[in-house]
């Protein structure tokens, strides 16, 4: 069986053409400028990818092109026991799942506190952000 070998970008390979399939592109590294973001407003997981990804895409001159989508809706036709609270219905995985959040949230310095209704239905802010893409706003 072949030993897997890791592959380097066209910036270290010391003036060896990048194959044609390497970024799509020969001896070029193709740098996109705008990045789609699928949020939900309800999922804190998205605002803490939202804050690092402002963070990135401000470092580099790009921009988001936000894409909202209802883990509600969701997760009733994929996993229907998550509906509900988001969390897993074995109470020790939904422990480690909360305490994993808060994790993250500190490793980041990001202040996190789910509100007491969450997990909320996201369609009212998800439908104003779509109609504000839409005017171009």
């Amino acid at each position: 069986m072949p030993v897997a070998r890791c592959l380097k970008p066209s910036f270290v390979l010391d003036d060896n053409p990048v194959p044609d399939r390497a970024y799509g592109y020969r001896n070029e590294l193709q740098m996109t400028t705008s990045v789609d973001f699928y949020l939900d407003f309800s999922c804190p997981w998205s605002y803490l990818a939202l804050v690092r990804l402002r963070d990135a895409t401000d470092r580099n001159a790009a921009t988001i092109n936000f894409k909202p989508v209802s883990v509600h809706l969701l997760l009733a036709t994929e996993n229907p026991d998550l509906q509900a609270s988001r969390l897993s219905i074995h109470p020790a995985k939904a422990a480690w799942q909360k305490a994993d959040l808060q994790l993250w949230a500190r490793f980041w310095c990001l202040p996190l506190n789910l509100h007491s209704n969450w997990p909320f239905d996201a369609l009212v802010p998800a439908s104003a952000m779509i109609a504000a893409i839409s005017a171009g706003k």
